[in-house]
């Protein structure tokens, strides 16, 4: 059995794809601070 990565472009595509459900995670998060200080701002 071969390790796991070792396809060719296998674990940049795991890793990519890691990257962005953790970038759209992060944005959302913010995005979500950013609603609820304005409506508490207002």
């Amino acid at each position: 059995m071969r390790k796991p990565g070792t396809g060719p472009g296998q674990t940049g595509d795991r890793i990519m794809r890691n990257y962005e459900t953790t970038a759209f995670g992060a944005v959302a998060l913010i995005a979500q601070a950013l609603v609820v200080a304005v409506i508490f701002a207002a």
